[in-house]
């Protein structure tokens, strides 16, 4: 996937879809649904390039890869910055 690809993809999930979508009633079921059908007309409109052209489980993988290696990022970095290093 391209890098703007991935971009748009993070977009659609985070800003766009995502405070529509993150409540109990619905599971966040559907806003895969919502993200395919949006990512897919991009890739028509020829916005993003014909190879970032991915199914709906793809995608979902593909966010939830970035979504972990964000969380790994900041935690890693949450621990240097708060470690309890004694200065000799």
């Amino acid at each position: 996937m391209s890098e703007a690809g991935l971009l748009q993809l993070v977009e659609l999930r985070i800003n766009i879809y995502g405070k529509r979508f993150d409540n109990n009633s619905d599971k966040n079921e559907k806003v895969w649904e919502h993200i395919h059908r949006d990512f897919m007309q991009l890739v028509a409109k020829k916005a993003l390039p014909a190879g970032d052209e991915r199914s709906m489980a793809a995608l979902k993988k593909r966010f939830d890869l970035e979504l972990g290696m964000h969380a790994r990022t900041h935690a890693r970095t949450h621990a240097r910055t708060h470690a309890r290093t004694h200065a000799r």
